[in-house]
């Protein structure tokens, strides 16, 4: 009786040291890829929203102008803009990380090989110069439908609102569906992702579960 007790005690610790082995390694692989992401932003990820000089005088010519002919050519240049940064955006997510074990539920993403997280934080930078940019064109709809240079931003709005505001100001100058970026794209969701820190939500920057896990969005 005594030597069945004993087998049993001691094949209870074996499973056991098991179950802690396998804890110890999903806690360091999980460790391990930390780096991959962000969950706050850093005051050099902000500085995004000035790296584009020239884009923020195309914003400011489109409130000030007087002109339906103009705002039309700033709208055209405004989509080309959208469009350049996207596929940068698009390349550099390809180029930077790794997504690890997609379409299953522990799905996530690596630092690619020779990459860094320097490379990171210049995704994440002009993630959020794109978040800014494509808000401040909100802003600027706004103003011109109402008359107004006074903009209430006191709701919070997810990205997928902001976008749809902005996209549907560049109205006929500028085909939709060229800027409009799929819900089903990885950028929308690192862009949505991006919206939620800065409205002080928690979020991963770059969201490298959205759309790659076990349920997906069309």
């Amino acid at each position: 009786m005594s030597e069945i007790g004993s087998d049993f005690s001691s094949h209870n610790m074996t499973s056991r040291q098991i179950s802690l082995d396998s804890l110890v390694l999903d806690l360091d692989d999980e460790t391990q890829h930390n780096d991959s992401f962000v969950t706050e932003l850093t005051a050099y990820h902000l500085m995004g929203r000035y790296q584009k000089q020239s884009v923020l005088n195309i914003l400011y010519e489109m409130e000030m102008t007087d002109s339906i002919s103009q705002l039309e050519e700033l709208k055209i240049k405004m989509g080309e803009y959208l469009r350049q940064l996207q596929n940068e955006l698009i390349e550099k997510r390809g180029l930077f990380f790794v997504i690890k074990n997609e379409g299953c539920v522990d799905v996530h993403g690596e630092l690619a090989s020779d990459i860094n997280t320097q490379h990171r934080d210049l995704y994440i930078k002009e993630l959020v110069s794109y978040y800014e940019v494509i808000k401040d064109l909100k802003e600027v709809s706004e103003a011109l439908n109402s008359n107004s240079n006074t903009f209430d931003n006191s709701g919070v709005s997810t990205f997928n609102d902001i976008q749809d505001a902005a996209v549907n100001f560049l109205g006929d100058s500028f085909p939709v569906d060229v800027v409009r970026i799929p819900h089903s794209s990885s950028l929308y969701g690192d862009l949505s992702a991006v919206s939620l820190l800065m409205h002080n939500f928690s979020a991963r920057v770059p969201d490298f579960i959205y759309n790659c896990g076990a349920i997906e969005v069309n």
